[in-house]
């Protein structure tokens, strides 16, 4: 069993108390079923192999009876089915379930999240199971079990939508806390510690629904990730985590109600469904289900998704055509580091990231001159265009017009320069929590993969420090490559290495404060530094030649976060000292100030924006912390630990030992 944060715990007491839990039913379990049937084989199986992946697919049918409504003492009985997936070995288990409540729109099953994560879950050693929740799911149209194989799901009885919260709520039940009178655990021993429930649009709505009526009695879930459906408002707080994870086509003016187990995240330039998801149906899927093909290997996917993943940078017929879903805005990113993020709040308490809102104009989605959407979570695609991503189109699965190789040219020269504008992106993306580190890999891959969109492929040099990056020892600029301890890694990234001088720390305790908050939309860093006795010329002449970067360092000596200020206009001069400004849509608010003094020489900084790649504030944070300025010659810093006077997963405040 999960042990739940305390807070978590506290809230649930307090919204539900009055209704009281009910003991949820486990219900009974048949199989695995073989080969049965006229096909001998699962609908909506894997249409790769996965025991190569060290993953085990098995179907059981599940019976029981289920209430229609929480305080009905009433149940009708019923026959399902589910498709889990997990791992065949307990090392390689994450101990993490997702549950797709599978989305029937179509009058099909369409197990939309686990199909946009499956990477992440493989990957992580998740164990998912497609959930045959409602009745459309079942019969009656060519693509449901009754029909598809009638002699296999022979057995299988659907009472109706309003039992389908309890069915959910038993399916979950028997994986999480198996008992011995129901059958088979489907998980093969393997012990469940978190259950998230999913589902997207449709799905999403029904979870919506489970979570203000059905949760408060029916305590089995831990958190919940809803895709494309439900509503922002909620009386009271929702009594288990909640990611609202939502698209273009969901822009609209509802503000959430709290934040107390919820999170929104407003993902710019995505459609409701995407290409990603109708490449994989039509082209993976669809030639087993419609006419039987055999499983292929586990590296069919892998080359699947190398065109089903396009995020528009490489032209292809069917964006445009609605055949399938044309929007290639990669949603699937979000919603893998949603999952991520949901699992750990559950786990620790900390909560996800707070994404900025999208932009509305007279009560619609804003949007830019190429007509891409306006604010909310912006993916490195969104910032850095190569496409027009009409995401609204196509009855919500939307198209991708890629930009024309003129076009391209007039932003980007050369691929060089928009390769480093997107790594720029991406390592912000990955900071801000957005985009997983394996998602951002992807992504840059595709990104170098793009080269022949350009004719220029132009010298990288995305530090612009005038040394090529595949001859640079720093990502920072640092035109000099000063390398003191000649380890190839200059001294600039090398936020560790202290001038021979050593470092200026306040004498005084209290005279240097640091405050970090990770807020929504933006997130904001303030140094001050106040001590000791210094003229101009210590600080060198940052609007010339001197390169500063601010440093922060954990426990363990690690680098954290990084900041660098380069040399050049940003700076300008005073009697004093120095004073640096710059804003800009990529880094937000950045300011440095550097004033001699005798006695109270001063150094302040101070970043804001939405991008600000913070390190994990709360539990996450390893003291005692280091903050560091330095420009090569001299440095600054101080050591924050026993002047904590916050320390939150929101917000960070100290003065210096």
């Amino acid at each position: 069993m999960t042990r739940r944060p305390i807070a978590i715990v506290l809230a649930w007491l307090a919204i539900g108390a009055a209704q009281g839990a009910l003991a949820v039913d486990n219900p009974q379990i048949t199989g695995p079923i073989g080969a049965e049937g006229v096909r001998g084989y699962p609908l909506w199986d894997s249409w790769f192999e996965l025991s190569s992946l060290g993953y085990v697919e098995e179907e059981y049918f599940v019976s029981g009876n289920a209430r229609t409504s929480p305080s009905s003492p009433e149940t009708v009985p019923y026959t399902t089915r589910i498709l889990v997936t997990r791992p065949s070995d307990a090392s390689g288990f994450h101990g993490t379930v997702l549950f797709d409540w599978v989305n029937v729109t179509a009058q099909f099953e369409n197990p939309v999240v686990i199909l946009e994560t499956h990477e992440l879950l493989l990957r992580e050693g998740y164990a998912f199971v497609h959930v045959s929740a409602q009745a459309a799911g079942i019969c009656c149209t060519p693509l449901t079990p009754k029909v598809w194989d009638p002699v296999r799901y022979a057995a299988l009885s659907h009472p109706g939508d309003d039992a389908s919260f309890e069915i959910f709520a038993q399916i979950v039940q028997a994986l999480k806390n198996p008992a011995p009178a129901q059958g088979p655990d489907p998980m093969g021993g393997l012990e469940v510690e978190v259950a998230i429930a999913a589902g997207q649009s449709q799905s999403a709505s029904r979870l919506d629904a489970y979570v203000r009526q059905w949760q408060t009695t029916h305590d089995v879930i831990d958190g919940f990730l809803i895709h494309g459906g439900g509503s922002k408002a909620h009386h009271p707080p929702p009594p288990a985590p909640v990611i609202h994870l939502l698209s273009d086509a969901e822009a609209s003016a509802e503000e959430p109600t709290t934040s107390v187990n919820y999170s929104v995240w407003e993902v710019a330039g995505t459609a409701h469904s995407d290409f990603y998801i109708g490449y994989h149906q039509e082209f993976g899927q669809g030639p087993r289900v419609g006419a039987g093909a055999a499983k292929q290997p586990s590296s069919a996917d892998a080359e699947l998704h190398a065109i089903a993943g396009t995020y528009g940078e490489q032209p292809h017929p069917l964006f445009g055509t609605c055949l399938l879903a044309g929007g290639t805005m990669p949603m699937r990113y979000a919603a893998s580091a949603a999952i991520h993020h949901l699992d750990r709040w559950i786990r620790t308490g900390t909560p996800p990231p707070q994404g900025p809102r999208f932009e509305l104009a007279s009560g619609q989605l804003a949007r830019d001159t190429n007509g891409n959407a306006l604010g909310g979570i912006r993916l490195p695609p969104i910032d850095v265009p190569v496409a027009r991503y009409a995401s609204t189109s196509c009855e919500l699965g939307g198209i991708t017009v890629p930009l024309t190789e003129v076009e391209l040219a007039l932003l980007y020269p050369t691929h060089a320069d928009y390769a480093c504008m997107m790594q720029a992106r991406t390592a912000q993306a990955v900071a801000a929590g957005f985009l997983l580190q394996a998602d951002a890999d992807d992504l840059l891959e595709r990104v170098e993969a793009a080269s022949n969109r350009w004719l220029q492929a132009g010298t990288r040099d995305c530090d612009q420090d005038g040394i090529a990056d595949d001859a640079d020892n720093c990502e920072l600029a640092n035109p000099d490559q000063a390398d003191d301890d000649g380890d190839g890694r200059g001294d600039v990234c090398e936020c560790a290495d202290v001038p021979a001088s050593g470092c200026s720390a306040p004498e005084v305790r209290g005279r240097a404060t640091l405050r970090l908050a990770n807020g929504e939309p933006s997130h904001s860093l303030s140094w001050k530094w106040t001590d000791g006795t210094s003229d101009r010329s210590h600080f060198g002449d940052p609007s010339a030649d001197t390169q500063y970067s601010l440093c922060l360092l954990d426990g363990s000596n690690e680098l954290i976060m990084t900041s660098s200020f380069a040399n050049g206009e940003a700076w300008r001069a005073g009697a004093a000292g120095f004073r640096y400004a710059k804003r800009s849509a990529d880094e937000g608010r950045r300011s440095v100030v550097l004033r001699a003094g005798d006695g109270n020489e001063r150094i302040s900084v101070n970043m804001r924006g939405p991008m600000l790649a913070l390190p994990k504030l709360g539990d996450a944070l390893a003291l005692p912390l280091t903050v560091r300025l330095t420009n090569g010659e001299r440095c600054w810093e101080a050591v924050y630990e026993r002047g904590v006077k916050e320390s939150t997963s929101a917000r960070f405040r100290a003065t210096a030992d």
